[in-house]
């Protein structure tokens, strides 16, 4: 019998309507997906390129700075983007109107989760970039230490994933806002 819980997807989804009820961000909606590159491979004929598509962002305000906020899902059906589900990613916004156009460019240059907040695995498993501008605030929230406390299973079979508490929506959240508000 398989354990109940959320998965990955559910759980960034859950966490960004957490953040959102929380702020009360504006909302932009695209008209198509805007996509950020997370993987590249330079063939001799080709490049291929793995991307995370986002469907709107809101604008959030942490620590008197503007941040677009959203949550992406991969796109594609190749290697590229094999041991990734879905992120949430923050860039930091400098402008008082929303604008479409620049929130894509904007995207558009955001390569291999550098602006991503978390990112949550194919497998179920959740992760932070450790080499991006968020890395100081996920650690100081003992992020990786704590996180596997909300876990439900370790994945014991190929194409078993692992599933999440509910209360750990709450603590994503909470992760998210102090990475944020100490963001440099």
């Amino acid at each position: 019998m398989e354990e109940s819980g959320v998965t990955v997807r559910e759980l960034l989804e859950r966490t960004f309507s957490t953040l959102t009820e929380r702020h009360s961000p504006s909302t932009v909606f695209f008209q198509r997906k805007a996509l950020a590159a997370i993987n590249r491979d330079d063939g001799m004929c080709r490049t291929r390129r793995g991307y995370m598509g986002y469907e709107t962002v809101g604008i959030f305000s942490f620590n008197k700075r503007r941040w677009a906020i959203g949550r992406g899902e991969v796109e594609g059906m190749h290697y590229l983007i094999d041991g990734y589900d879905s992120d949430l990613r923050a860039l930091e916004y400098d402008r008082e109107i929303p604008d479409e156009t620049r929130i894509i460019e904007m995207l558009w240059q955001s390569v291999n989760f550098r602006d991503s907040l978390i990112v949550g695995g194919s497998d179920g498993s959740l992760a932070y970039a450790n080499y991006g501008r968020f890395k100081n605030g996920f650690e100081r929230e003992c992020f990786l230490s704590r996180v596997n406390d909300f876990a439900l299973n370790v994945p014991t079979t190929m194409g078993s994933k692992i599933k999440y508490k509910p209360e750990c929506v709450e603590f994503l959240a909470d992760c998210i806002e102090t990475a944020l508000e100490e963001s440099s």
